[in-house]
């Protein structure tokens, strides 16, 4: 949400292109021009945009998904609709140990995590590297298998 691209046959516009080809460009939106009015750690547009108001706070939960609305953001979900949240589709056996499947977001990274058991003092350990969203079904297999494997998704952090 930081970021403009866009393509351009202006031939001053990058240094050093005098070519009449079209040039991609890459343009960073620095975070002065993102504006919080209500200081909530949530840009404006965004919630007039979701909420419809500024009169909501960040962590707030309209939709009662257990998100908070600092949450939604981060994970591109939508604050007003339950059904919207991260949250596993499905975990499925497979020969090389689970295929596990959630509903990504372009722009996003999300780690998987496991434990080997539901205990609190249980801590979650990664699963492999980060995988980057996109809009759509994202998969990750885990290999080995077993009873026992519990497993969940989280965004890291922007």
């Amino acid at each position: 949400g930081r970021t403009v691209a866009f393509t351009s046959f202006g031939r001053r516009l990058a240094p050093g292109d005098g070519s009449r080809e079209p040039t991609i460009l890459r343009v960073a939106v620095p975070d002065a021009a993102v504006v919080d009015s209500d200081n909530d750690g949530l840009p404006d547009v965004w919630e007039l945009d979701h909420l419809t108001t500024l009169a909501q706070g960040s962590d707030d939960d309209a939709d009662d998904d257990g998100m908070s609305h600092r949450d939604e953001f981060i994970a591109r979900t939508s604050p007003g609709e339950t059904a919207s949240r991260l949250a596993m589709f499905s975990v499925e056996p497979v020969a090389e140990g689970f295929d596990v499947t959630w509903q990504g977001h372009a722009g996003v990274t999300y780690q998987l995590v496991q434990q080997d058991s539901l205990s609190p003092e249980a801590p979650w350990t990664p699963v492999g590297s980060p995988q980057p969203g996109y809009e759509g079904l994202v998969h990750q297999v885990v290999p080995g298998g077993g009873p026992g494997r519990f497993f969940r998704v989280t965004v890291v952090a922007p």
